[in-house]
């Protein structure tokens, strides 16, 4: 077990990267290249795409930039590029999470952009909508526009705690800046509020049930248990909300240590009982991402 213990921890701090993902990923439903990450995953840094049609469905997954480059898409007259991206955490972009150029198209959609310098960068004439994004503490601007015309639909997003401000645009209630482009629409539905994640220190991108975020996203789409979509790369359903949060002590021994890891990697290796009270992530699943915050509040304490 001792080896299976350090084989799991050796994962967790030499990751998958997403480019490793993107190499080997193949065409599916009319895309180039159709990617759905793990949804215990964190990934590891960026990806750059100059060529095809990609789909990104992170599935609730993190992608950890590592203060590194982020995800950028280039499109130009003779090769076009495109990117749709759903359902993603991307964190700590020394430059950006991701970034449209050229004549590049896509949409991001219910995603959060974490600790970025900024969420998104827009360039040259890009194409995109994005909707049901958390902005979340960037180091300069969420949403940065770097020439006069690209077209960006942004709609039912929250905005909060980015250091130099929101958006690099006029839009209705929000501050100028220097370029003189306009948002196409009225920018329908933003939101500056905390979103209340459960744990954002550990990657815990749930919502606690009194989020801001819930029930505020778009009402074009829904959410799976049927309710208006949620605002983020997670949706809350209060049928789940239980105690699996909170008790990080999985022996009742008044102690978490590597026996507690020991116990939920039994249960994950070899649906051995446990309690449902060590879903740390919330997503209602136990899984590594599990292991890793457990691992992570060890090393913290």
């Amino acid at each position: 077990m001792k080896k299976i213990v350090i084989l799991l921890i050796v994962n967790i701090i030499f990751g998958i990267t997403l480019q490793e993902i993107y190499d080997s990923s193949e065409p599916s439903n009319g895309y180039d290249k159709y990617i759905v990450l793990d949804s215990q995953g964190v990934y590891e840094g960026g990806i750059g795409i100059y060529e095809g049609t990609v789909y990104l469905d992170c599935n609730g997954a993190v992608i950890d930039l590592g203060y590194g480059n982020g995800i950028w898409v280039y499109s130009d007259n003779y090769i076009f590029s495109s990117l749709n991206v759903t359902n993603c955490t991307i964190i700590n972009g020394e430059y950006y999470g991701i970034s449209y150029s050229g004549n590049s198209e896509g949409n991001v959609i219910n995603c959060n952009f974490i600790n970025n310098d900024y969420g998104i960068k827009f360039y040259d004439t890009s194409n995109v909508y994005v909707t049901n994004i958390n902005f979340v503490g960037s180091l300069t601007y969420a949403i940065g526009i770097y020439s006069t015309t690209p077209t960006l639909i942004l709609e039912y997003c929250n905005f909060w705690d980015n250091n130099d401000g929101d958006l690099m645009e006029n839009c209705p209630g929000w501050g100028s800046i220097w370029t003189p482009w306009e948002f196409e629409d009225e920018c329908e539905g933003l939101l500056s509020e905390n979103p209340l994640f459960i744990d954002s220190n550990n990657l815990i991108f749930s919502y606690n049930d009194n989020s801001p975020c819930i029930d505020s996203g778009n009402p074009n789409y829904t959410d799976p248990d049927g309710t208006i979509s949620d605002i983020g790369a997670h949706y809350f359903n209060p049928s789940n909300q239980n105690d699996c949060i909170v008790n990080y002590d999985t022996n009742n021994d008044g102690e978490l240590n590597i026996l507690d890891v020991v116990d939920v990697i039994n249960f994950i290796l070899h649906n051995e009982e446990l309690n449902c009270n060590i879903d740390y992530d919330g997503n209602y699943e136990i899984n590594i991402l599990d292991v890793i915050i457990m691992i992570n509040l060890i090393l913290e304490s």
